[in-house]
């Protein structure tokens, strides 16, 4: 029996579900403290019921004594341990973050157990030891449902940069990223991006809402705050792109000046984007991420980035021929 308890969560962080998305990840994440909690209770209430608080008269197979709570706790951080190594090997990610969440849930679980061996004052406290461990391990995940469905509820906008948590879904690379109520061009809000010499500098949205399908253009708002005239580059790839070891000819990508001075606003037809790897065609179903970057800035400077979102046919009519590219 603890063979198949131990298989199954195993297969649990190894399988490559046929599910992916920010919600989905949010949701895997949010499942790992409770499930070594569960983990760690189940293996324990095998061998002895009354440790996790069943009758005493359930069947025992021996009492569990401190140091036997520590190593049945050490096999449970192992396995979670074994199957963030293995994920690495199937197409998932591993991740510290999610050891840290194994942790707190065996820890939790650990303050349980010890719970049911006092009585009064301290039985309390290992309570509320165990209830607030787990419950700290699950609020990142939370908060990032809760964002992710704020998210999906205000598609096809994509990026407003009205909410705090918009910046969780970017990443930078040689540069930083903020927010902005200065010099917006929608709403009280944009992103600000401060640039730093390099290669390239910018950012990349690594969890947009990935269906695409049926929208015309691809529309984005920048403002440059620099002296002078600087590269943009916009790259946008879908979830096969990963296997093509990330040739640039394997994605959309197009390079626009933008100038000083007020917002302008850059427009890119999806059927250019569906149409941009030379052998195949991009899945607008299935969009991993999009980047923004300065090519080769030759000093630090920075550009304000707001109101990103797809139009559809309808919505685009009207749109400046000359704003698209």
């Amino acid at each position: 029996m603890l063979a198949v308890v131990a298989i199954c969560t195993l297969v649990g962080l190894v399988f490559p579900f046929p599910v992916d998305g920010r919600l989905w990840n949010e949701l895997f994440d949010l499942a790992h403290a409770p499930a070594f909690c569960g983990l760690l209770l189940i293996v324990a209430g095998f061998i002895d019921p009354s440790s996790i608080g069943l009758s005493s008269q359930a069947f025992r197979i021996r009492y569990i004594r401190s140091g036997e709570l520590m190593v049945l706790s050490g096999a449970c951080l192992m396995l979670g341990f074994l199957g963030e190594f293995l994920q690495a090997f199937v197409g998932r990610s591993p991740s510290a973050k999610d050891l840290v969440a194994n942790a707190a849930g065996v820890s939790s679980g650990v303050f349980w157990i010890v719970s049911r061996r006092h009585r009064g004052k301290p039985k309390a406290l290992f309570v509320v030891a165990a209830v607030l461990t787990l419950g700290l391990a699950i609020v990142s995940p939370v908060l990032g449902i809760r964002a992710a469905v704020q998210q999906r509820r205000e598609f096809p906008l994509l990026a407003s940069f009205e909410r705090r948590n918009e910046l969780q879904i970017w990443e930078t690379v040689n540069a930083r990223i903020s927010r902005t109520s200065q010099m917006v061009s929608n709403g009280q809000c944009a992103l600000l991006l401060e640039v730093f010499p390099g290669d390239f500098s910018g950012a990349v949205m690594t969890w947009p809402v990935q269906d695409w399908h049926g929208y015309e253009l691809l529309s984005c708002d920048v403002r440059s705050l620099m002296d002078a005239p600087v590269m943009l580059t916009f790259k946008i790839y879908d979830e096969q792109h990963a296997n093509s070891g990330f040739e640039p000819d394997d994605r959309f990508e197009t390079t626009v000046e933008v100038k000083p001075g007020k917002f302008r606003n850059h427009n890119f037809r999806l059927s250019d984007i569906e149409n941009a790897p030379a052998t195949r065609t991009l899945d607008l179903r299935h969009i991993a991420g999009m980047e923004l970057f300065v090519v080769q800035p030759q000093h630090a400077g920075k550009l304000i980035v707001d109101n990103i979102r797809l139009l559809d046919p309808s919505a685009a009519v009207g749109i400046p021929i000359d704003s698209i590219h």
